[in-house]
């Protein structure tokens, strides 16, 4: 769980787009924490909104 602290710094402090930066960090606690079923939603929710 340590994990996904330190990727969020390390990629904070290369320079890497915040918008990015949460998805990234996002995708990865999804599947820290084996809640991968989720994933699947993510799509659904960003197209319906556009």
């Amino acid at each position: 769980m340590w994990l996904i602290p330190i990727v969020f710094i390390v990629l904070l402090i290369s320079g890497t787009a915040f918008a990015y930066l949460m998805g990234a960090v996002s995708v990865l606690s999804f599947v820290a924490v084996d809640k991968r079923q989720f994933l699947s939603i993510l799509p659904q929710r960003i197209f319906a909104q556009v």
